[in-house]
């Protein structure tokens, strides 16, 4: 999250006070919230990891460090994240996560040329304004060695629930979808862009039939847009989920 003063008061006034207004509406933010945030990042993104604990990895929009944390109890230890929020990064400090500094993510990312493996963007994308997309995407690219990987989970504009997601924090301006989000990392240079989407997840009978049930749900919402379609014709993957992840490379030199 940038959270300049240039890019809009409002953001500044309720990022400097991001835990007490939001995180702490949402769930613990504390070591339960960081076990809770494990579970999720082991399901989303352990997949996108380099074999190489060495590898060096950035993310972005960090906030208190719970994605941080996860990594570093895989074993990753050449890693560091910035966020704009001051009381962020205080409670990172609480909890004994290292590596997060205050900072504009453009700046910071500027100042780290060919440096990463990867860079995360967990929840960011969505509070950029359309002119401070591209920017950021530019300085992800050019923080990236040749060959990295950039992931960014975001709002789905396709999904479901993306609305409550979209306007469930004041600081969002926007969200997105597959095609625009290929767009802009065609755009930005970047190769080869995917994506996939964020089911449910967990163990245990709670989890299981959360993950039966959005199934059903997902082939009727496919039903629903092949009905509403005037060719008769969908995309067999789209996604419908409330986020969505992407990656895309910085192409090889």
């Amino acid at each position: 999250m940038r959270g300049d003063s240039s890019a809009g008061d409002y953001r500044k006034r309720l990022y400097d006070s991001y835990v007490t207004t939001h995180m702490k509406t949402l769930g613990d933010v504390n070591e339960t919230g960081l076990r809770q945030a494990a579970q999720a990042y082991d399901s989303c993104f352990r997949a996108f990891l380099p074999a190489d604990q060495g590898a060096a990895i950035a993310e972005v929009g960090c906030g208190y460090g719970r994605f941080l944390h996860w990594l570093r109890e895989l074993g990753y230890r050449n890693t560091c994240g910035v966020d704009s929020s001051p009381e962020m990064v205080a409670h990172a400090a609480r909890l004994g996560i290292a590596g997060v500094k205050q900072g504009d993510v453009v700046k910071f990312l500027e100042e780290h040329p060919g440096a990463f493996e990867r860079i995360f963007a967990i929840d960011v994308m969505e509070h950029f304004k359309k002119e401070e997309v591209l920017p950021f995407l530019d300085a992800c690219l050019s923080a990236l060695k040749a060959g990295g990987m950039l992931v960014i989970e975001t709002v789905n504009a396709e999904g479901f629930g993306w609305g409550r997601l979209r306007h469930g924090d004041f600081t969002h301006e926007y969200a997105y979808t597959p095609n625009s989000l290929s767009q802009l990392l065609l755009a930005s240079g970047f190769s080869s862009p995917s994506f996939c989407p964020v089911r449910p997840f967990g163990a245990g009978w709670r989890a299981l039939l959360r993950r039966l049930s959005w199934r059903i749900v997902e082939q009727l919402g496919r039903v629903y847009l092949h009905a509403g379609t005037s060719s008769g014709l969908i995309n067999s993957g789209h996604i419908l989920t409330d986020n969505l992840i992407a990656s895309a490379r910085r192409p090889a030199l």
